[in-house]
């Protein structure tokens, strides 16, 4: 990274592009050739290679199945081929200036002495194979046949079936991809090559489970960019891409339902419509989709709590058992209006909206092995949605120059309308709370404890209850526009120059509250304050809780709020939870008291927790960019890829310092203060890719590139935050710095038409300034305090533990991917139906962690002690080491099925000061099995996921001491679809 002023850079980046296009302008004028290709039943094909025989002259079709070539005047052959299919040739004129349209029709080709019927993942796997072989750099596809015919569950769990991928998981199913083992954070997400604003509160993740996969019409994963792509993406990028309307009208309708195990309910439904056709002679491309889903996503799970000490001595502190009753509900639609201008290029209006909401009861108790018990009620209700709109253009001027360009419009919104929680507390009485705990039982595990509570519920007092809201809006406006030109220096020399530049600018906020009731202090207030101001006496006796009971008579008891008959659960066949709050009473008591006030209008029953306001922000981002890149083919066996690219981001933060909270008692809103930073940043970024073919049957590629990666938006907020409480201190890092990393890459791929592709990789990243959040680091002294620049003149922090993120040199990431996508045609008879797919991938880094340790030394009475910082080497967090995917299908005329299982290891979640509490999640294996049946334009789905109901868990990596885990059961889909 550069912090030179931009002014140093711009000259040379200027300079490039007027070199760029006075080259282009001096080249010969040229003619073109322009059609689509498809196969004999109409179906697209993408990726099909056009070009002339013995040159390097060609080019690929896109996702409409469309080409076009640049050519000097004069009389060509141009032949058409396309994997599986015979290879076509026809003649054509080119003159100066004009495009002559030449389509192609490919008939399936023999193999083995018959003619072959392309089934359906056979189609899709030919698909994907021909655009990553294709492609300009290293990429892994997705295909649309793959996406449609035997649908996953989200567009996150299509992604995970391709090398090099990992999952995060939520709510039991997967909502963030892992590109190469490095967090969601390291990657860039578009649709259609504009970028999704990031849906997390914090971070820069999004969240792909809200992408209903219907409208899309392929997956891309670039883990190589090149220069006219967003440098933003060390992992890799992923591109969900739509495409124009189709020529034929197409209707389909998709209706479905579903079944939970977990909670033994049909109570989920699917309705996907999705419509396309072009009229003005066939000018004008109209698609639309709409889809809607309900779905259940509840789990259930225990927790384990652990002492460790300073001598490496542990004991389990408490079991903790949760139940969470979740409904989703997805809802999106896409509008897409393409019109085919008369140059040969299109205009493009993409509209795009998807939205999830998830309504949450989530009920949970205790079981420690000292203390009160703990009984716990939420109702949370989440909504998360992202709007894209751009217009955006492909353009030909003639002479071989292509323009393209977009103004977009995108916005994520995550909020929370509705989030009440209670807590309710028993013990300090007699046989209240928990029996005395044998020192045997110390080990663990924590089902020991169970039997071991007094579950006296009429005992058991509401301690406190919470309303609480926030509000997340991330929202870009980008203008980019690219100038390409095509060039031919010979016979077996041609390529083409491109250059752009790019304007984005981000607004992102944060806006959170919260307000808590101190019930154990006492009853509710007895008079509530209406909306226009009137004071009237709280009135219960038209609700449930007229002359409720009470605990010591200055308490509410917890028998308020169940059932006649205590409704419990026995969660994983083994943990008591018991009892259930009644949900209804929980909301009912909520609207309730949520006004409540003294007579006197000044003591609130909710008043406001200032702590939830601390991590409110306001960012703006402004990132500009431009880059030069040349394309050049060298005969038919080299292409050389060559680009610069520059970056500058100049950025202005706002957030909250708070120097002293001290606790709900004491709050003072004045002890809040909005406080200001900025940064700014300038990148130079180039990158090389070599691709070499010296066989048909073999493809060797190799990339060199320099990427970044921006810091969480809470990363670099001015905001500090001590709490005299609990004792901690967080804060913001005004100057960490963005990561910026070289990457290595080299692939061989294998291909022959009548078995499949193979490839091999290894990849090398070596990361400076990578940025992470360091928990928990205890403050020892004073000079350390001092040391850390951290304010005393409000008292001592010595004792504190801090949080904050930071940078660190010196990271490096490697590995080696295996893929094989197979052919089996090869198999006699009913064998050669079957399609085989499978990848493995190992990863590996390095970074290093600042730990602290206390020396002691004993030689002289008292002891002294000293405090040692001190670095330690260690795995990045959120990276498992071994991980894959294998997928069996069968087809056999209209029925396709398919059986796949994923895996991947443990992998890190936490980082301390210390690593003693640094956790971990577990590794798991995922099954899946789904299967179809077309009946002319009918097709059956029928899909069983999560056939093993595998758990997710957590440890501390100390002694892989168990920190518990959660099932969410099989899930069973089914679907009928109509395609007209």
């Amino acid at each position: 990274m550069y912090q030179t002023d931009q002014l140093n850079l711009l000259p040379g980046v200027i300079m490039s592009v007027l070199f760029t296009v006075l080259l282009s302008t001096n080249l010969s004028g040229q003619g073109s050739v322009a059609g689509v290709v498809t196969g004999a039943e109409g179906e697209t094909l993408i990726a099909a290679s056009v070009f002339v025989p013995g040159t390097t002259k060609g080019n690929f079709t896109d996702l409409d199945g469309g080409y076009r070539l640049s050519l000097p005047a004069g009389t060509y052959e141009i032949q058409a081929s396309y994997i599986g299919y015979e290879a076509s040739s026809q003649e054509v004129v080119i003159i100066d200036g004009k495009t002559a349209k030449l389509d192609f029709v490919l008939a399936t080709a023999n193999m083995f002495g018959e003619e072959v019927v392309v089934t359906a993942q056979m189609m899709g796997q030919r698909s994907a194979i021909s655009q990553q072989l294709n492609a300009d750099g290293i990429v892994n596809v997705v295909s649309e046949e793959q996406i449609q015919e035997l649908p996953d569950a989200n567009a996150a769990e299509s992604i995970g079936r391709l090398p090099g991928v990992s999952l995060k998981r939520s709510g039991g199913e997967a909502n963030k991809v892992v590109l190469r083992g490095l967090s969601d954070k390291f990657s860039l997400i578009t649709l259609n090559g504009v970028p999704i604003p990031a849906t997390d509160a914090n971070s820069r993740g999004v969240d792909l489970s809200m992408f209903s996969q219907s409208s899309l019409a392929g997956i891309e994963v670039t883990k190589a960019v090149t220069a006219d792509m967003d440098a933003d993406a060390i992992a890799g990028a992923v591109n969900l891409v739509t495409r124009k309307a189709p020529e034929e009208r197409e209707f389909r309708v998709d209706l479905g339902g579903g079944y939970n195990r977990l909670e033994k309910d049909f109570g989920q439904y699917r309705v996907d419509v999705r419509y396309g056709r072009r009229i003005l002679n066939n000018k004008l491309g109209v698609q639309a989709s709409v889809n809607n889903e309900r779905l259940i996503r509840s789990r259930e799970s225990f927790s384990q709590g652990w002492q460790i000490d300073a001598d490496s001595s542990t004991q389990i502190t408490d079991l903790g058992v949760n139940y969470v009753d979740e409904t989703r509900g997805r809802l999106g639609g896409n509008l897409l209006l393409d019109y085919d201008t008369g140059d040969g290029g299109t205009i493009r209006f993409n509209n795009f909206y998807t939205q999830t909401s998830r309504d949450r009861i989530t009920s949970s108790r205790d079981y420690p092995v000292t203390g009160d018990v703990n009984y716990n009620i939420s109702d949370t209700e989440t909504i998360n949605s992202t709007l894209n709109n751009s217009l955006s253009g492909e353009n030909f001027l003639g002479n071989g120059i292509e323009i393209t360009w977009n103004l977009s419009h995108a916005q994520s919104v995550g909020r929370s309308p509705y989030d009440y929680s209670m807590n309710f507390q028993e013990g300090g009485a007699p046989e209240t709370g928990m029996r005395n705990v044998p020192n045997e039982l110390l080990d663990g595990p924590g089902q020991a404890l169970i039997p071991l509570a007094y579950n006296n519920f009429r005992q058991a007092f509401l301690y406190g209850a919470r309303f609480s809201d926030a509000e997340n809006r991330d929202r870009d406006f980008i203008g980019t526009v690219n100038v390409k030109k095509s060039f031919s220096l010979s016979e077996t020399i041609n390529g083409s120059f491109k250059t752009g530049a790019k304007i984005r600018q981000k607004r992102r906020t944060r806006e959170a509250d919260s307000q808590q009731s101190l019930d154990y202090l006492g009853l509710p207030k007895t008079f509530v304050q209406l909306p226009n101001g009137d004071i009237v006496p709280q009135d219960f006796s038209a609700t449930s809780f007229n002359d409720f009971t009470k605990v010591g008579g200055s308490n509410v008891s917890l028998v308020n709020f169940l059932d006649a008959t205590p409704a419990q659960r026995e969660l994983l066949d083994q943990y008591a939870l018991n009892p259930l709050v009644n949900p209804e009473l929980a909301r009912e008591w909520a609207e309730i008291t949520r006004n409540a006030v003294n007579q006197q209008g000044e003591l609130f029953q909710y008043v406001e927790d200032l702590q939830a306001r601390t991590g409110n922000y306001d960012i703006q981002e402004r990132i500009y960019s431009a880059y030069v890149m040349t394309t050049l083919d060298i005969g038919e066996k080299l292409r050389v890829i060559g680009g610069l690219r520059f970056e500058r981001e100049d950025n202005e933060y706002q957030g909250i310092y708070a120097p002293e909270l001290g606790g709900i008692l004491r709050a003072d809103p004045s002890v809040l203060q909005d406080t200001t930073s900025s940064y700014a940043a300038n990148y130079v970024l180039p990158n090389l890719h070599l691709r070499y073919k010296p066989e048909e049957w073999f493809d060797l590629r190799f990339a060199a590139t320099k990427t970044l990666a921006r810091p969480d938006f809470a990363m670099r907020l001015p905001r500090l935050e001590i709490d005299r409480v609990n004792r901690t201190v967080s804060r913001g890092n005004t100057t960490i710095e963005s990561t910026v990393a070289w990457n290595y890459d080299v692939i061989a791929s294998f291909y022959q038409s009548k078995y499949g592709l193979f490839t091999a990789g290894v990849f090398y990243k070596a990361l400076d300034n990578s940025f992470y959040n360091l928990n928990n680091r205890r403050i020892l002294t004073q000079a350390s305090a001092d040391e850390l620049a951290l304010p005393t003149e409000r008292g001592t922090l010595v004792g504190f533990n801090l949080s904050e993120p930071i940078n660190t040199d010196d990271t490096k990431v490697y590995g080696v991917e295996f893929d094989l996508q197979a052919n089996l045609r090869f198999l006699p008879g009913v064998l050669k139906n079957l399609v085989f797919r499978a990848n493995y991938s190992r990863i590996q880094s390095e970074t290093n962690y600042p730990r602290v340790r206390i020396d002691q030394d004993n030689s002289e009475f008292p002891p002294t002690q000293t405090v040692v910082q001190f670095t330690e080497q260690g795995k990045l967090e959120g990276q498992p080491e071994n991980f894959g995917n294998v997928a069996l299908g069968y087809d056999l005329g209209g029925f396709s099925s398919r059986l796949s299982v994923f895996f991947q290891d443990d992998f890190l979640t936490t980082v301390t000061s210390t690593g003693l509490r640094e956790q971990s999640e577990k590794g798991f294996s995922k099954w899946d099995f789904v299967v179809s049946q077309e009946i002319k334009k009918i097709k059956l789905i029928f899909n069983v996921n999560n056939i093993t109901n595998f758990s997710e868990g957590q440890f501390y990596n100390f002694r892989g001491l168990d920190r518990g885990e959660s099932k969410f059961g099989v899930q069973v889909d089914f679907r009928v679809r109509y395609t007209l």
